[in-house]
């Protein structure tokens, strides 16, 4: 059933299901399905039996995706993530329909803050004040090909990605808008050669609108083969260091210690 229909390692593969947290090869979804199917007609006490098959399998698969990042102790690990990229999207509503801009943001000094600016011709930040809003920071992801494996596999990506739940604020005070946007350029204009130094007028100023959004959930997804062997973790990230996906690799390496 698992190698026809849901031909995953933790489903097909004894050595890839063991370094997983099952220990061992597990039913799939499509496999559960059917016994659920079959048994549909059978006895109260049968069924009982694959509804806490069911539930164990969510259970389990609710400990794998998304990984909840705790705030107060591994904010540490996801905010750093946040600054090296930086350029963000964010998401909020606009007369009830959901609504995005790209974007860069910076950190307050605690990180407990994410801080960004919108042109005032971009409608989202007439009614983003107070709203739950998201922002997702997500680094270049790469295709992962199953000729990379010593043992059976599908196509897939490797990515790594964070999402910051917040409540969001606007303000238009032209000093702390001046604050951000040279706190903005200095950031990025650090590693040129020569870096420049700009001065922003009230007009310019006047054409922009700030943000701030309190951090209060931030929810980390790391996909860099952990489901896979030693060996074929080892593969993929030559693979991907040999076709210019360096971050990817060097994340994979940095995820085994």
């Amino acid at each position: 059933m698992g190698r026809e229909w849901d031909p995953i390692p933790i489903h097909t593969e004894k050595d890839a299901a063991r370094e997983t947290i099952f220990g061992d090869i597990v039913a799939s979804t499509v496999h559960l399905f059917a016994i659920a199917t079959k048994l549909s007609r059978s006895s109260k006490e049968e069924w009982a039996v694959v509804s806490s098959l069911i539930r164990i399998m969510k259970y389990f698969s609710s400990l794998v995706v998304p990984r909840y990042i705790d705030l107060e102790s591994d904010k540490n690990e996801a905010l750093p993530y946040v600054e090296e990229n930086a350029f963000g999207e964010l998401i909020s509503t606009v007369n009830g329909r959901l609504f995005s801009t790209h974007m860069p943001f910076i950190l307050n000094e605690n990180k407990s803050r994410l801080i960004g600016h919108f042109a005032k011709k971009n409608p989202q930040w007439e009614q983003i004040a107070d709203q739950e809003v998201l922002a997702i920071f997500m680094a270049t992801p790469d295709y992962v090909s199953p000729q990379w494996y010593q043992s059976p596999g599908v196509p897939t990506w490797n990515y790594q990605a964070v999402h910051n739940y917040g409540q969001c604020t606007t303000f238009s005070s032209p000093e702390k808008l001046e604050s951000l946007l040279v706190n903005l350029t200095n950031e990025y204009e650090s590693v040129q050669p020569h870096p420049c130094r700009l001065e922003f007028n009230e007009t310019m100023l006047g054409a922009i609108i700030g943000i701030e959004i309190d951090i209060l959930e931030i929810q980390c997804k790391y996909k860099l083969s952990q489901n896979r062997s030693a060996q074929d973790r080892a593969s993929v990230i030559t693979q991907l260091a040999n076709q210019c996906s360096a971050r990817l690799a060097k994340a994979m390496k940095d995820d085994e210690l």
